[in-house]
């Protein structure tokens, strides 16, 4: 990581990291699936703020230790399902993609961005979260 939270990890797998202004936990988003071995397992869970990897559409391909923690569920349950639904975005009760607000997601726009511009993407937000 630089000294602007940039990642780059060869493979041109991209990495953004979004920082949740309000409680000032990181999410961790990758564009690209990376191989289930040890070592990557070993790296992904000493991240110690939540991350996931997910796909172009945000569904989430794997989460590290700390955000099953955050989350307290078990990864399974994170797996598969798109990241909105997952942080419990306020505006994902209808399925994450599905809210008018979703068009201007900024962890959407940032995914797909990099993706298409082989580049890292940063920007901040606030991202409003549902209450249980």
């Amino acid at each position: 990581m630089d000294k602007d939270n940039k990642f780059f990890v060869p493979g041109n797998t991209v990495i953004t990291v979004f920082q949740d202004v309000r409680e000032g936990d990181s999410i961790l988003l990758t564009q690209n699936s990376l191989t289930n071995n040890n070592f990557y397992r070993i790296v992904f869970d000493a991240i110690p703020s939540p991350a996931y990897v997910v796909k172009k559409d945000v569904q989430v391909v794997d989460c590290n230790t700390a955000a099953s923690k955050m989350l307290s569920k078990d990864p399974e349950l994170i797996i598969r399902t798109r990241l909105g639904e997952v942080i419990q975005c306020l505006h994902s009760t209808e399925g994450c993609g599905n809210d008018p607000f979703c068009e201007k997601c900024i962890i959407r726009h940032s995914v797909n961005q990099s993706l298409s511009s082989q580049k890292v993407i940063r920007q901040k937000a606030k991202i409003s979260r549902r209450t249980r």
